[in-house]
């Protein structure tokens, strides 16, 4: 992309979503091409194991999540959504060749990617935890009605999305590239949980059928004929076949887990979940969280801080 102050996109008619999508797109891209030391700054120099750029984003899919409580106040209400589609290990073997191989591959990569393009729409690209998804063409592909909102000159007639696809063979290739796992893990607000994945679901199997539908078409003016099945040797075209067996080849799986809000709740989750050590004692995150624990119980009255293990936070290990 040109970087020039003349050539930035701008939004034209903007809304909330689409330039916050932008921003969430290109502003990490394009201070990096300002100075490529940008993609490295640590959110916290004390424990610099993350960037300033997956701090916002959390902390963003965070407020995401932000509900309405009874005292008419906001409260943030978060689940964890897993979602994965197979079966990975039938589709593989079933392969013949290698292009039998990447098609699969590359399905599986497109339904998903399909799936976590639902969630990017409605929550928003930040909420998609694993995998990482920035600058992954194929949700670009996902995202492409909102590029199609950014122009990128106000003299030019062309949007961000001209500027990401140039229909050239090197370009069908990046868009080509089954680069994604068959799950993802992302953060929703807790009450839309179930409504989130069922819609995750019900968007995958009709992509699906879609497919489906395109790959009879193309094939019915080749088959669909008594002329050209007696030519290439096929006895009989069943198209009414291939939706039923579309609907029983892809598994759709999901579980939700609300984030504890409670350093007591976390205490109780992780003693019921987390694996012991091998010789039988409790995990030492856990063990780690209850002597931190002790010791804020130990200080005198009035040594303690306001803000010091009340929150879900202080177990932030477990």
């Amino acid at each position: 992309f040109e970087t020039s102050a003349d050539s930035r996109p701008y939004l034209d008619q903007s809304d909330p979503r689409s330039d916050f999508i932008v921003r969430w797109r290109f502003w990490r891209q394009w201070a990096v091409e300002t100075n490529p030391s940008f993609a490295y700054l640590p959110a916290d120099t004390r424990v610099p194991d993350h960037t300033i750029w997956n701090h916002m984003s959390l902390t963003s899919a965070f407020q995401g999540c932000s509900e309405k409580t009874t005292s008419d106040s906001n409260s943030i209400q978060a689940s964890l959504l897993l979602f994965s589609i197979g079966p990975v290990q039938p589709l593989i073997a079933a392969a013949r060749n290698f292009r039998d191989l990447w098609s699969g591959s590359f399905l599986l990569s497109y339904l998903i990617a399909e799936g976590m393009g639902v969630i990017c729409k409605h929550l928003g690209p930040d909420h998609i935890l694993f995998p990482n998804i920035w600058g992954v063409p194929l949700i670009d592909l996902m995202l492409k009605e909102v590029y199609q909102s950014a122009k990128v000159r106000t003299d030019l007639d062309k949007t961000l999305w001209d500027q990401l696809w140039v229909n050239n063979s090197r370009n069908r290739q990046w868009y080509l590239q089954p680069n994604l796992p068959n799950r993802f893990l992302a953060l929703v607000p807790a009450s839309r949980a179930t409504e989130i994945a069922t819609a995750v679901k019900t968007h995958i199997e009709a992509t699906l059928q879609d497919i489906g539908h395109a790959v009879i078409k193309h094939l019915d003016p080749k088959l669909g004929t008594e002329a050209t099945k007696n030519q290439v040797g096929v006895e009989q075209w069943f198209p009414e076949r291939i939706a039923p067996q579309l609907k029983s080849s892809i598994e759709c799986q999901w579980q939700t887990f609300n984030i504890p809000t409670s350093f007591q709740e976390i205490i109780r989750v992780a003693e019921e979940f987390l694996p012991r050590e091998s010789n039988g004692t409790e995990s030492a995150a856990l063990a780690s969280v209850k002597r931190l624990r002790e010791m804020w119980d130990s200080l005198p009255r009035g040594h303690h801080t306001s803000y010091g293990l009340l929150t879900p936070t202080s177990a932030w290990p477990v």
